[in-house]
């Protein structure tokens, strides 16, 4: 995913460090807390690189898909457009060159 370069302040107006990059670990059909059986994924001794990127980064919890099944999560998670649960029938289009238009 393309990364926003900080200009100028590298602070916004509340003192909030601007972002370099930001990474998105989609756990597909599972959650933080399910995955790995009855531990949470960042608490498993079995997911050693989840679990130091978490320590050492951040983790924002409250993040849920938007329908069933997986497509319609994946294209809200991407253009921040909820497009309904039929996404072949909407006709929704994206322009060349964006993110979703890519394979244009």
């Amino acid at each position: 995913m393309p990364t926003a370069r900080a200009q100028g302040n590298p602070h916004d107006q509340d003192g909030v460090p601007k972002l370099d990059h930001i990474f998105v670990i989609v756990l597909e059909n599972h959650n933080s807390f399910t995955s790995f059986g009855s531990n949470g994924i960042l608490d498993n001794p079995q997911a050693p690189q989840s679990r130091a990127l978490a320590q050492k980064y951040n983790v924002a919890p409250n993040y849920h898909g938007v329908w069933h099944p997986s497509l319609p999560n994946y294209l809200a998670m991407i253009t921040g457009d909820w497009i309904g649960r039929d996404v072949l029938g909407t006709g929704h289009t994206y322009p060349k060159g964006s993110t979703v238009g890519i394979s244009d």
